[in-house]
């Protein structure tokens, strides 16, 4: 059964397997590289979990099929935004709901506040995951030397 919910403590192996997997698959839609994560140590895993699962700061949504993670959405309460990032599906769990169901998630964890986002302009089916939720651009245009072009979106609270 695939379920979207928090992610639990304890399951960082799991969070770490996902993320290498999508910055490895999907290495344009994020600043960090496989690289650099694959040298974070267990105990750097272990609290980014802990944080995830725990903190009222910070949450880590994902879709779960059974112990194996298929997606994720970080979202962090800012002083007057919250700001999601490291949103990644994996391709065999598209196009069934989950990247919606996973942001709405996110959002509920934060609902006092608007929300904001970076996207990769050339990523047009996350833009649309992005718009069919509320968010809007908001102008801001952040421009990488290897040719990414990354665009800011907001949803009002």
């Amino acid at each position: 059964m695939t379920e979207t919910r928090r992610i639990r403590t304890g399951e960082w192996e799991a969070l770490r397997d996902l993320r290498l997997r999508a910055l490895e698959r999907e290495p344009q839609a994020f600043c960090a590289t496989r690289a650099q994560e694959g040298l974070l140590t267990p105990a750097i895993w272990e609290e980014r979990c802990r944080m995830g699962a725990e903190s009222e700061r910070t949450a880590t949504m994902v879709v779960a099929e059974g112990s194996v993670l298929l997606g994720m959405t970080v979202i962090k309460r800012e002083e007057d935004r919250s700001e999601i990032y490291a949103v990644y599906l994996d391709e065999v769990a598209r196009g069934r709901g989950f990247g919606t169901g996973m942001l709405e998630l996110a959002l509920a964890f934060v609902p006092d506040l608007p929300a904001w986002l970076e996207v990769n302009a050339s990523m047009t089916a996350a833009e649309r995951l992005y718009e069919k939720s509320g968010f809007r651009l908001d102008g801001t245009v952040r421009k990488f030397a290897d040719g990414r072009v990354m665009r800011g979106w907001v949803r009002p609270r």
